[in-house]
Parts: C-alpha cells; sequence; structure tokens
C-alpha cells in the first residue's frame, strides 16, 4: 500500500536575497528485520498511514528503504522480492502476478525479476519522487526488472510525472482482503489499482528528463550502494 502526505509546494526565494547554500545529500539507508532503525521506520510510516487514512497497519515489507537529512527521517518505501509468496498485492488478482503483468504486457516475466513496492510515505515536499528515483535505479543494479505496486490516483500521478506511464493491472478491492479490510480505514475509498512497471524502460524516460537525469547521476553513489545491498536479497530469494 502506498500513502503520500508531502506537501507538493517548492518555496520561492524573495527577490534581491541570496540563495541558501546547497544542502547536503540525503541519506538512504536499507533496513531488514534487524536493523536497529527498523523500529523507527515502521513507526514513521504507521504515523502517516494514521494520519492520512485512519489506518491501523499491522505488517510491512521485508526491506524497509529509508531517506532522511541530519538523522530526521523524510521519505520510506518498502520491498518485497517477487521470489518471496505471495505478494500482498497477489490478494487482488486470479493469477500470480507475474503472469498478470505478462498478460498485460504481452512479454514474458520472470517472478524472480518482480520486486513489490509499498508502505510508500513522506512528510517533505518532492520526498516521494526522489526516493522512488533512488529505489528504482538501485533495484535495477540489483538485477531487478519490474516494479508492481498499489497505486492510489495520487501515487499514480507521481509516476506519470516521471514520464513513465505504468501498466493498469487489476482494480484493488478491499473486500478480498476479508478481515484485514477494516484495519485500513479509508484508504479503499480512494479506488487504487495495482501497476507495473518495467524499470529500464522507466529509467530509460527519466535519464532522457535532463533535471531527472542529473539528479540520477547526483545520487549515483547511493544507488551503487544500496545496489550491491539488494543484489545478494535478490539471489538468496530466487535460490531459495
Amino acid at each position: 500500500m502506498v500513502a503520500m502526505t508531502e506537501s507538493g509546494q517548492t518555496a520561492r526565494m524573495p527577490e534581491g536575497r541570496p540563495a541558501a547554500a546547497p544542502q547536503a545529500l540525503p541519506d538512504f539507508v536499507l533496513h531488514d528485520a534487524d536493523s536497529p532503525q527498523r523500529q523507527q521506520c515502521e513507526h514513521y510510516i504507521t504515523s502517516q498511514y494514521s494520519t492520512v487514512y485512519g489506518a491501523r497497519l499491522k505488517a510491512f515489507l521485508p526491506q524497509l528503504l529509508s531517506m532522511s537529512r541530519d538523522g530526521e527521517l523524510q521519505a520510506c518505501v518498502g520491498l518485497r522480492a517477487g521470489a518471496e509468496t505471495p505478494l500482498f498485492l497477489e490478494h487482488y488478482l486470479d493469477m500470480p502476478v507475474e503472469q498478470a503483468i505478462a498478460a498485460v504486457c504481452r512479454r514474458p516475466v520472470n517472478r524472480h525479476s518482480i520486486v513489490e513496492i509499498g508502505n510508500l510515505v513522506s512528510t517533505q515536499g518532492g520526498g516521494s519522487l526522489l526516493l522512488f528515483l533512488l529505489m528504482a535505479e538501485s533495484l535495477e543494479k540489483a538485477g531487478f526488472q519490474w516494479l508492481v505496486f498499489t497505486a492510489t490516483p495520487q501515487v499514480e500521478k507521481l509516476v506519470k510525472r516521471l514520464g513513465v506511464e505504468p501498466c493498469f493491472i487489476a482494480s484493488a478491492d478491499g473486500e478480498r482482503l476479508g478481515a484485514q479490510l477494516q484495519d485500513w480505514g479509508s484508504y479503499y475509498r480512494s479506488r487504487p489499482n495495482v501497476m507495473a512497471v518495467n524499470i529500464t524502460s522507466a529509467l530509460q524516460a527519466v535519464r532522457e528528463h535532463e533535471l531527472l537525469g542529473r539528479i540520477l547521476e547526483q545520487h549515483g553513489a547511493s544507488s551503487d550502494r544500496l545496489g550491491r545491498e539488494l543484489r545478494p536479497v535478490r539471489w538468496q530469494e530466487a535460490h531459495a
């Protein structure tokens, strides 16, 4: 599931005043179940879902990627490799996710090339977009090819801002969750959909955009490091 709480507003410098010194780059950290900061990330995500939807989150994706500056969390997203069965969003599907993507996108899809993302929250303007970019490039460097996610209209708009057209897979029917539905507050009133994005195609479009391409270059060292950290996760899950 994905929630976004950023303001989406850009501050404008008053005339005649010098621009502020550029900020240091944010820190990006991958947290597994044993990470000492894992609980802090989970609390951050839970708080935002509660604020936006009145939801009571009780479970999180296995890997959490956080973005912070000066020790303050600004955005988080959860990751689950497709080799982990089942994915949460497969509640909404009538077939395995790789078959659903292949049917819509009309190309063979290996389950081990898929990553489910969710738990996306941001409290910093532009934070969701930056974290999404960094995450996508890191996953590409780790060998993944497909992102799948349950998107509200707001999240779908975020993806399209990157010049990427996500593939519609299915409507996310909350009734399929059974008793779990009561934990999600007003989330399903936004009529979310299951979407898929080919990572390579998406990043090709991003790199052709002058500003977005520069952002990826600026954070290249972080995506290199995260790609290395995610590669063993994919290999281990693919051979479990």
